[in-house]
């Protein structure tokens, strides 16, 4: 083994995963963060700091460019790879990391990056910077010959000098990436400030699959928002809950374990969020629990215990005491994702889901709901409403 191949080799150990989850195929993404801790590998936070790009689901071809996007931006070595169905993601991560090692691979994909692709009307430039243009431009100047060397500008003095009416307009200035200045703009104090119109989502940790809020923002306070969703591809159907535990999809038990999982994972990412790991794992370790048969009696207890910690933990509520709505929320989480487990044990029926008018409803108030708050509150008011992108988009119409 040459010096390169195990220098790859002991770099790959954790590698550090973005995962994208598609509309639809939450269950995928969750068995996938299940098998990353089982592995040590990390779950990062941006494609900085990535080494696998992993599409959990189908994406559309809208959701798709974006994902191009994404994937410009993840440093090498690098990997791209996507599972559609739970029982893959052991083999696609193991293919991910041989590929992460393959020095050949990864040389050639070095040779081939794409660059960062700039519109032309952002690079337009004005006749005095164009090269050709004569006059004011250097186009036709030789500095051959030039002698810098002797010229003092000690004695310069720049400080009468006045740009105040000068027009940059033309100057065709881009930012990285394309992206544009901020702009000014009264703010709610009657203060002129910066306005930068920024997109949150689809591709951002414990963020709702496909959602697209798009804010105009005053320093970090989000005064305007939209919100829009990405979908899945419309080909391709995610596993059914039969298929994701294993078992026939009519057995209750199964709709019932399956709809708590889904809501101790908006427990365990909302509490991730705010930054209390320690509550935040034994949400997670309960989903992973009922994903691996633990007893339904046990998860009641474990979501039990969760729940009278959060309550009563004087730090955790004084910490979050400017947000209220969010603490309710959370409360309430925590509690349907035990009720949904009793009521199965009494009745065999699962129970505690929003139909798709309810969640078109509920998405269609979060401009309202975020405008006001600085980004941290919105992610937080977002990640508390638990919403269900899918359901919502089966209504339409979703671009308020």
């Amino acid at each position: 083994m040459d010096v390169t191949k195990a220098l790859s080799e002991m770099a790959a150990r954790q590698p550090h995963v973005l995962l994208v989850e598609v509309p639809g195929w939450s269950n995928t993404r969750i068995f996938t963060e299940r098998e990353l801790f089982r592995r040590s590998w990390i779950e990062s936070n941006s494609p900085a700091d990535s080494d696998i790009l992993l599409t959990c689901g189908t994406p559309s071809d809208d959701l798709n460019e974006v994902l191009d996007r994404v994937w410009d931006q993840l440093p090498g070595p690098r990997v791209r790879v996507k599972v559609n169905h739970p029982t893959e993601v052991a083999d696609v991560l193991d293919q991910a990391r041989e590929a992460l090692v393959e020095c050949s691979a990864q040389q050639k994909d070095a040779l081939t990056r794409t660059a960062v692709k700039i519109p032309h009307a952002a690079v337009t430039q004005s006749p005095s910077n164009d090269p050709a243009s004569p006059g004011t431009g250097h186009g036709g100047m030789d500095h051959g010959g030039m002698d810098h060397g002797g010229m003092d500008h000690g004695g310069m003095d720049h400080g009468g000098m006045d740009h105040g009416g000068m027009d940059h307009g033309g100057m065709g200035m881009p930012m990285p990436g394309g992206i544009g200045l901020a702009e000014g703009g009264p703010d709610r104090d009657g203060l002129g400030l910066d306005v930068l119109h920024v997109s949150l989502g689809p591709v951002l940790r414990y963020w709702p699959a496909g959602l697209v809020v798009r804010c105009a923002l005053q320093g970090d306070v989000i005064t305007e928002a939209s919100v829009d969703l990405m979908a899945g591809s419309p080909t391709e159907k995610a596993p059914s809950v039969g298929e994701v535990l294993g078992s026939s999809s009519g057995a209750g038990g199964d709709g019932a374990r399956l709809l708590s999982v889904r809501y101790c994972d908006q427990v365990a990412s909302l509490l991730a969020l705010m930054g209390w790991e320690r509550f935040a794992w034994r949400a997670f370790r309960v989903r992973d629990g009922l994903l691996g048969g633990m007893p339904l009696e046990d998860a009641v207890s474990e979501l039990s215990a969760l729940g009278r910690g959060i309550s009563r933990s004087k730090v955790f509520r004084w910490s979050f005491k400017d947000l209220p709505e969010v603490l309710e929320r959370l409360d309430a989480l925590v509690g349907r994702a035990r009720w949904v487990l009793e009521a199965d044990t009494h009745s065999g029926e699962p129970c505690l889901r929003y139909t798709a008018d309810e969640e078109s409803g509920r998405l269609q108030q979060v401009p309202g709901l975020i405008v006001g708050l600085d980004l941290f509150a919105a992610r937080l008011v977002i990640a508390s409403l638990g919403l269900d992108t899918v359901a919502a988009a089966r209504v339409g119409g979703v671009d308020a």
